[in-house]
């Protein structure tokens, strides 16, 4: 690769990290709020308006982020897809983000249609794992890129 398509990569795998943490922080965002839901609707069982007002906005607070996640998953994919198209070959995170789209989706989808409040949580906590796993990857490919880059830039400057 020349050094001005490694330097792409790299800023393409760097908007790839940038938009990773961004969905890694919503994700926990979340979760906090599917946690303070589940935590309701059991407090929910023993009546009462209180209960009722606070698990409503538990409620909106996850429809709300989760319609959130959907976008920044989006980005998310854009960018690995840009990075893919860039160095001509799947990363090695490739098959990882494709199931990570897939439970992203599901996590939502569990939440807004099936109202499944455990089932969304599991998945959530599976999500943050494997995209925690995703940044590191790409990190370490960021270092790369950039290694190469300096190598090029060394070799060029000594001829």
């Amino acid at each position: 690769m020349k050094v001005e398509d490694l330097q792409k990569a790299s800023e393409q795998t760097n908007d790839c990290i940038i938009a990773a943490r961004e969905l890694y922080s919503e994700l926990v965002t979340l979760l906090r709020y599917l946690e303070k839901a589940r935590g309701w609707s059991i407090g929910n069982l023993f009546g009462g308006s209180f209960f009722k007002v606070d698990r409503n906005e538990a409620l909106s607070q996850v429809n709300t982020s989760a319609k959130y996640i959907k976008r920044l998953n989006r980005r998310y994919q854009m960018a690995l897809g840009e990075l893919s198209v860039s160095i001509k070959s799947d990363s090695s995170i490739a098959a990882s983000k494709v199931v990570l789209d897939m439970i992203v989706g599901n996590t939502v989808t569990e939440w807004i249609v099936h109202n499944d409040i455990v089932k969304a949580i599991k998945q959530n906590r599976w999500c943050l794992s494997e995209l925690d796993d995703q940044i590191v990857e790409l990190e370490k490919q960021e270092v790369v890129f950039e290694e190469r880059v300096s190598i090029i830039l060394r070799e060029n400057k000594d001829k």
